[in-house]
């Protein structure tokens, strides 16, 4: 245990400590800041729990359980919790050495036995040690290359036991065990894998045996029953509803779903406030093994942060298709956070300041400076003949703009006339006379490009093509990879670009403009990215309201 409790304290002193304590962590300003973070990201809801002090919790919900707002969310809402599962499987790995007097530097193929039919290859002689899977030192690439999902919004669901087990014999490394730092889910796929067949039992059975059952985390599963579905919380990203993940034979590395109330007995259990067996080996696994930066270390399954102000954090977070997720909690004071959303916006720093508030949650621009009368006057369609039309809204006070096929982002006043989002590094100027009626037009600026957009009354039928040579379109040619073990190869031909999607035939995407394309055969466009010298570094996939980035690996062979 991390301190040994105060006992002298009079249960007065005490409930007023506990009831300033979670008065100052959910107070008018921080609430109003998140408010305005659910309005501007288009966050459907949040559930938070704070841990104080003593060991006392308090609880936040905010918003809506969907985006059709029809029920709110409460402590027991459940959300997906994805990378946040890997801290149960490390957990229960830990308990498990312990039980049979060995430490995390065992081997993987030692604990499996030479007769196993898996068999990590140990490159340059080097075995794979379990410390370094858990603390994502192995060179085990993030995501296997025979991971071909069937549908990219449900990326885990078919990948079997018997792909991950074929391409895990023969893997190539990164780099050698333990030279550095590289996330990866596919080793807490195999650890997850290692749990079961070590305790001989269900993954999940082992979970509930050891952990969640123990600990009266009674909504915390892979599985959620049919008389648990009311409370789980719909996923979405970027304001539309997104998939659930499933994992049907993966264990370990993301599965779990949970809710407020679960995680916040699962970090007092971290810390100490509760006790369990096996509760002092899960907690040596909160002790630093490397360091990734400056003030930022990996423990055996955990991040461990180091703040200015001498106070030590460890956490987790994780995301699915349509939910965050952030646990965390302080080794000096003890006093720990939760934050679950059903979207994709980043809740880390709202967990982090709940446990210490000199750790600086993200600012958020000013929206709202700008008159409804001028705000309603810019909304509309505006085309430019290469990018297709942007859609100008304005709703409950925040201005956006809509290219399409791609999520609404909201503009920020900057003066006059001029707007910008700082999140893709864009800034739109209008074109309007004080007694116009409505915008003719604007320029859109964003890369050193400045692109002009007309008001126009009819949208095109569909996206406008637009001429490019093979040359140019050979810029474009490579091989791309997602987090989600898709990937992309894009070839140059006459007039468009052929791209293939792993698992799929080529199909045939136009140029609508620099670095944007279309699909023909399906509602999806591309757009491709570029860093500072104009090198093309990766692609990403707009389709159905979801976006899937991609990474440029290599040219063309």
């Amino acid at each position: 245990m991390y301190k040994v409790a105060i006992k002298t304290l009079t249960v007065a002193l005490l409930m007023v400590s506990i009831a300033v304590s979670a008065q100052a962590q959910f107070s008018d300003a921080f609430i109003s800041d998140i408010e305005k973070r659910m309005s501007l990201d288009q966050m459907p809801g949040i559930s938070m729990a704070f841990v104080d002090e003593q060991g006392e919790v308090s609880y936040r919900s905010l918003g809506y359980t969907s985006l059709d707002k029809t029920r709110t969310p409460d402590e027991h809402t459940l959300y997906e919790i994805g990378s946040i599962t890997k801290t149960f499987t490390a957990s229960l790995l830990m308990i498990l050495l312990e039980e049979r007097g060995l430490d995390a530097d065992v081997t993987f193929n030692e604990l499996l036995g030479s007769d196993h039919r898996l068999q990590l290859p140990e490159p340059h002689g080097d075995a794979i040690i379990l410390s370094h899977m858990m603390s994502h030192k192995s060179g085990i690439p993030r995501l296997p290359d025979n991971m071909v999902p069937a549908d990219g919004n449900d990326p885990y669901k078919d990948y079997t036991i018997e792909a991950m087990i074929e391409y895990s014999n023969s893997l190539t490394y990164n780099h050698a065990p333990g030279e550095e730092f590289e996330y990866s889910n596919h080793a807490y796929k195999l650890l997850g894998y290692l749990v079961s067949e070590l305790s001989g039992k269900p993954f999940d059975e082992l979970l509930a045996e050891r952990i969640t059952g123990p600990l009266g985390m009674n909504s915390t599963y892979r599985e959620v029953p049919e008389s648990d579905q009311s409370r789980l919380a719909v996923g979405s990203a970027f304001g539309e509803h997104a998939s659930s993940w499933n994992f049907d034979e993966m264990r370990g590395l993301g599965e779990l779903k949970s809710s407020a109330h679960d995680m916040a007995i699962y970090i007092k259990a971290q810390y100490g406030y509760l006790e369990f067996d096996g509760d002092e080996a899960v907690r040596k696994a909160h002790e630093p093994i490397h360091e990734m930066r400056e003030g930022r270390h990996m423990s055996n399954g955990w991040f461990v942060h180091e703040l200015e102000d001498g106070d030590v954090i460890v956490s987790h977070g994780g995301g699915t298709g349509g939910y965050r997720a952030f646990a965390a909690f302080s080794t000096k004071t003890g006093r720990g956070a939760v934050a679950l959303t059903n979207s994709n916006t980043e809740v880390g720093d709202i967990a982090m300041h709940l446990v210490n508030d000199t750790y600086e949650m993200r600012s958020l621009p000013d929206y709202s400076a700008i008159e409804d009368d001028l705000a309603n006057r810019l909304t509309g369609m505006y085309l430019n003949p290469n990018i297709g039309v942007m859609t100008i809204t304005y709703t409950e006070g925040v201005l956006r703009g809509q290219i399409q096929g791609q999520p609404a982002l909201p503009l920020e006043f900057v003066e006059n006339l001029t707007f910008r989002n700082t999140m893709v590094g864009a800034e739109v100027e209008f074109v309007m006379d004080e007694d116009d009626e409505r915008s003719s037009g604007f320029t859109l600026r964003q890369g050193g490009i400045g692109l002009e957009f007309k008001h126009t009354t009819e949208a095109p039928d569909g996206p406008q093509k637009v001429e490019m040579s093979r040359e140019q379109l050979m810029e474009y040619a490579g091989h791309f990879d997602s987090e989600i073990g898709m990937s992309y190869e894009i070839r140059a031909a006459d007039g468009h670009i052929s791209a293939r999607l792993s698992g799929q035939p080529f199909a045939s995407v136009y140029p609508e403009g620099e670095d944007r394309f279309f699909y023909e055969v399906v509602p999806a466009t591309i757009m491709f990215q570029r860093d500072d010298t104009g090198n093309i570094t990766g692609v990403t996939l707009f389709q159905g309201g979801q976006e899937i980035r991609f990474t440029k690996r290599s040219n063309l062979d």
